[in-house]
């Protein structure tokens, strides 16, 4: 469906709604509400026009409608005229007869219609002029539409475009800003929390009423309810904190929101110098069906898997993102808005960013640095894909605002700010969008991409017109090849740089020369697919061996420049007065860049590890050192690991893993004997072995974790072997022989085997399912011709796995990681069924996929047709996309896939769901059956006028 809707292949011109009165009268048992709303609006001449020939259009899924009136807005009684109507039911409305040859080209007809139209035509008594403000009254009883979320004890709204649809007719986009003053009344204990100033509750009996009062307009999915028997938990005075379920969410709930909530909301205040758009108000929810979170204008809903206690030190990363989101998206996102959907890309990032500010407090500013790099590398690794705006973009595309997607903003934010400077990018967000917190004109408030763009090519112009092309309306991704040499003669470096000619990005790559003597700066210009250009050098070697050079930090260190070993193949010279060369070191641009062994020698990584402080630029080191594949490239790596003042434990792991893979026989397997002499100087005491765990330092916890995760790959094999050790920075080429298929050391697995049977959690207070979670993966690595070391291995997650039945882990991590590491190993059918956390549910029914694709297929098709939680279905559905090479080719033409395929569209087309499940089961079956079946095309629904 497009952004704007047609009838008859006519834009629709929608009325201008200014404020919605609503009534509600809840019934617990149904949970239907007897609603009555009524719309003050305005119309352009040319929506007077069109609503005079072919009346005022809203939206509608499932609703029953009783009665509809128009009547002029004036002080004094006006009449009300009663309206014809007619309602066009949409997929949505579970409407479509069956069909017997589904395909998807059949189901992308019906997604065209898939929302129904509530079209009301206009009374001839009334006059109907342009100059007029109108009352509009709709009496109707929702349905439990796709936009209600029920369990036994509560009603909750949900977030997407067409949700709205469920409980009211509307306008279904981003950009009509709409007042609310909604009433409703509910039966004792039931409790309402809604977007808006709430008033004092009335007391009737066992009837409770609620009001509340919205002044500020917002965009009709900005609007949310909760109804269920709450509880209120005191966390701040000026935050309305509810709850429902059992004591031990009572007792997460408050650790968790104390914890987090008031410090994101005095972090964003604080960095955005504004207050809250909103009164705010959050609440436990006990499951929601998509998602950890749901954010309403002034109403944060948060699901119970989210929360955790003090015991749980691994979980607070996690929580602080999401819990970030939801709070920075108050100020962005629900008051300032996209314009339309293609929009949204500005508003998600600018959120984001804002979220970041808040979980640098928390996580400190090298995890943020070091999560944008990942996020990088994983997009660039998959290719960018579509634009980030697009005018195509249809109404279901906030299903295309997916992890992928998310990424990528992520990274369009980071090059804004490494391109404008953290002062001019804070001035961008405070001044240019919220307006240092002044009240501002609804138009204001909407974001457009191109008046967004042109402010930003305000601050800088050309780099700004290439973000514009590149990254949003371009494809983002690129791919270059650098190289270069010194010439000793003109005393310069001669750069090459190689580029794809499908894959062109940015035509600036940025080059930081470390000299002797100083650091040059600069730039080169890509002038097609090969450039060249030639870059002066101004240091001289001198007879001062040593000499202080300072680090990226501005801190300063003696080198002696005869611990380098820059020879150079064929040439007598021995000193080269380039220190080391950075390309695009701030990451200004994303961009994939493949370096020279040659000319990246190894002389040049283990300076650069010696003095680069950056997160990545010690990635891109630790990377470099690990292709020269030598034992001083192992030592360094090491003295690197052990000294973690110098780095982010992230960036140590990582280091770790890289000695792992570069020990091999031509060394003696030297990097692991390091690292076990690392881990039992740490890890161990000469009288019990392995120590029991201690978590009271958390980055020597994370460091112990890390490092059984680099035992693991330590494989026999030789130094010219190529091979693919799946790691970030490496490309999984064809001819490289698969790391998980080679013999694992076998000193490596004895040392993870002593560690799994003899770790124990006796000395502290914390869960230990994260780190037993590790042990697991590591042991699922192992390749072992030992029928012993084997059979430990399988006593170990036998043991684990009984053990998390009685003493559950966290969500069943320690389920979740043998599922995951040994499927063999566990009931996959059991695992599968109702009653397992999703995460359980959805890793079984993956390893059931792959081991038994016929069974697995099975169980797929019957979560669905059962109507299982929505937050299973959906996950899933999330699952099943990334799925690679599936479904096998020796079933897709059996008659059993087919039967199933039939079954998926039965359940696509033919049962009320969820927007967001409903839609990620079609991806699915476009994926798996597409127009494979015999195609049929549905006859369209003639309206019924009513």
């Amino acid at each position: 469906m497009e952004v704007e809707l047609t009838v008859q292949e006519e834009t629709i011109k929608f009325i201008s709604i200014n404020e919605v009165f609503g009534k509600f009268i809840v019934d617990p048992q149904t949970w239907k509400l007897d609603s009555e709303i009524a719309m003050t609006f305005l119309m352009s001449d040319k929506t007077v026009e069109f609503v005079k020939n072919r009346g005022i259009i809203l939206h509608v899924n499932r609703l029953i409608i009783d009665s509809i009136s128009l009547e002029l807005q004036t002080k004094d009684d006006s009449p009300a005229f009663q309206c014809h109507f007619t309602q066009t039911p949409g997929i949505l409305d579970n409407e479509y007869p069956l069909i017997d040859s589904p395909t998807y080209s059949t189901f992308e007809e019906m997604y065209k219609g898939s929302i129904g139209q509530l079209t009301i035509f206009w009374p001839e008594k009334l006059l109907l002029n342009s100059e007029n403000s109108y009352v509009l009254r709709i009496v109707y009883k929702t349905n439990k539409g796709s936009g209600l979320y029920t369990t036994p004890s509560s009603l909750v709204t949900l977030d997407g475009y067409l949700d709205t649809a469920s409980w009211m007719p509307c306008i279904c986009n981003s950009f009509q800003l709409v007042c609310y003053e909604m009433t409703f009344i509910v039966p004792d204990p039931y409790v309402v929390i809604a977007t808006g100033n709430p008033s004092v509750p009335i007391i009737n009996g066992e009837m409770r009423t609620f009001n509340y009062t919205l002044k500020t307009r917002i965009p009709i999915k900005s609007y949310g309810f909760i109804i269920a028997p709450v509880k209120l938990l005191p966390i701040e005075s000026s935050l309305k904190v509810g709850y429902f379920s059992g004591p031990v969410e009572e007792k997460r709930a408050q650790y968790t929101l104390t914890q987090m909530v008031p410090k994101a909301i005095q972090c964003i205040k604080k960095y955005t110098s504004t207050p809250e758009p909103f009164s705010l108000s959050v609440v436990i929810s006990k499951e929601l069906p998509h998602s950890q979170t749901m954010s309403f204008a002034g109403l944060i809903i948060i699901s119970t898997e989210l929360l955790y206690l003090e015991d749980n030190a691994d979980r607070y990363r996690h929580v602080s993102f999401e819990i970030g989101r939801v709070v920075a998206s108050q100020w962005v996102g629900h008051y300032i808005i996209p314009n339309r959907i293609s929009d949204e890309w500005i508003t998600l990032g600018i959120r984001d960013y804002l979220a970041e500010q808040f979980i640098k407090t928390v996580n400190g500013q090298n995890y943020v640095k070091y999560k944008s790099i990942e996020s990088q590398e994983l997009v660039l690794y998959q290719k960018w894909g579509e634009p980030l705006h697009t005018e195509e973009r249809k109404v279901f595309a906030e299903m295309e605002i997916n992890d992928h997607f998310r990424r990528k903003v992520d990274i369009a934010m980071g090059v804004m700010e490494n391109n404008l400077g953290k002062d001019r990018m804070k001035k961008l967000v405070c001044e240019k969008v919220l307006n240092n917190g002044e009240p501002m004109d609804d138009l204001k408030r909407n974001i457009k991409t191109r008046q967004f763009v042109k402010e930003l090519q305000t601050q800088n112009s050309s780099l700004m017109k290439q973000f514009e092309e590149r990254l949003v309306n371009g494809t983002g991704y690129s791919k270059i090849a650098v190289s270069f040499t010194f010439t000793q003669r003109t005393i310069q470096t001669d750069f090459k740089i190689h580029q794809s000619r499908k894959e062109k990005g940015y035509n600036v790559v940025p080059v930081r020369i470390h000299e002797v003597e100083q650091t040059i700066e600069d730039t080169i210009e890509l002038t097609g697919e090969e450039t060249s250009k030639s870059i002066p050098c101004h240091s001289r070697i001198r007879k001062q061996r040593k000499r202080p050079i300072k680090t990226d930090t501005g801190e300063t260190i003696m080198y002696d420049l005869d611990s380098r070993d820059c020879k150079r193949s064929g040439q007598g010279e021995t000193d080269v007065p380039i220190l080391y060369i950075e390309i695009d070191p701030d990451n200004d641009y994303p961009r994939r860049i493949k370096r020279d062994k040659q000319s990246f020698q190894e002389y040049m990584w283990l300076t650069q590890l010696e003095f680069v402080r950056t997160v990545r630029g010690q990635l891109v080191t630790i990377e470099g050192l690990e292709k020269c594949k030598s034992e001083k490239g192992i030592n360094a790596l090491f003295d690197f690991l052990i000294n973690n003042h110098r780095c982010f434990y992230k960036v140590q792991i990582a280091a770790a893993h890289a000695i792992a893979r570069m020990s091999c026989e031509q060394n003696g397997y030297l990097g692991f004997h390091l690292l076990k002499q690392f881990y039992k100087t740490n890890y161990y005491e000469e009288s019990v072995g392995v120590i029991p765990l201690d978590f009271s330092n958390p980055l020597r916890y994370e460091l112990q974790k890390g490092l059984i995760g680099a035992f693991a790959d330590v494989r026999v094999h030789n130094l010219t072997d190529k091979i693919n050790w799946g790691g970030l920075y490496d490309d999984k080429h064809k001819n490289r022989i698969d790391a998980l298929s080679l013999p694992s050391y076998p000193e490596a697995v004895s040392l993870l085997l002593e560690i799994a049977e003899n770790s124990t959690n006796e000395r502290n207070k914390y869960q230990d399912g994260v780190f037993i979670k590790s042990v697991i993966g590591a042991l699922g690595k192992i390749v072992s011709s030992k029928e012993e070391d084997n059979e430990r291995i399988t006593k170990f997650l036998k043991r684990e796995l009984n053990k998390d039945k009685i003493i559950p882990s966290d969500r069943n991590i320690v389920t979740l990681a043998v599922i995951k590491m040994a499927p063999g190993l566990c009931d996959l059918s059991s695992l599968c069924s109702v009653g397992n956390f999703y995460e359980v549910r959805v890793a079984a029914i993956r390893a059931l996929l792959k081991s038994d694709p016929q069974q697995g297929l099975i169980t797929f098709v019957e979560t669905h047709e059962r109507g299982d939680s929505g937050r299973v279905r959906y996950a899933i559905c999330e699952m099943a996309l990334t799925l690679k090479n599936f479904p096998p080719q020796d079933i897709i033409f059996t008659t059993y896939f087919r039967d199933l395929g039939n079954r998926v569209f039965k359940v696509l087309c033919n049962r009320h769901d969820y927007v967001k499940n409903k839609i990620m089961l079609a991806l699915v079956f476009k994926k798996w059956w597409g127009d494979s079946l015999v195609q049929s095309i549905i006859p369209p629904i003639a309206p019924t006028i009513i």
